[in-house]
């Protein structure tokens, strides 16, 4: 498995990601699980190697790891919720208003998202993003 993990460590390109996938079977070949798990990426490469097709696509998952650590964040200060519909009633607010705040601190090439909210660009169709914008201001 260590070596399938090493396969999507990082960005590759088709016939690198094949050699390397070439290799671990050549290697494991013999045990069950190994070929059930290349078999299964073989059928699946298009989604896991489409990264390849869009020059745009980031190779690292900051930005994730930045709302992850907000959220922890938040849910230190607190220690808990009363009940469990309690913390879903939470959890929804909180991914709304997280959607629904403009972006502030965009630099870059993102300069333009300034002013901006995540579901503002995510929904092309400006009318059905302003009805939303009513119903959750």
């Amino acid at each position: 498995m260590s070596e399938i993990e090493k396969l999507f460590s990082q960005k590759r390109s088709v016939d690198e990601f094949f050699t390397i996938a070439r290799k671990i079977l050549l290697n494991y070949g013999t045990d069950p699980k190994c070929q059930v798990t290349l078999l299964d990426i073989e059928r699946r490469k298009e989604v896991l190697l489409a990264y390849n097709n869009e020059k745009s696509i980031p190779r690292t998952t900051n930005l994730i790891e930045c709302f992850n650590a907000h959220l922890e964040g938040r849910l230190k200060s607190l220690r808990g919720f009363a009940s469990v519909e309690h913390a879903k009633l939470w959890f929804n607010a909180y991914f709304i208003r997280r959607r629904l705040k403009p972006f502030t601190d965009c630099t870059g090439r993102f300069k333009q998202l300034n002013g901006k909210c995540s579901l503002e660009v995510a929904i092309q169709n400006d009318k059905r993003f302003q009805i939303l914008k009513q119903k959750f201001r």
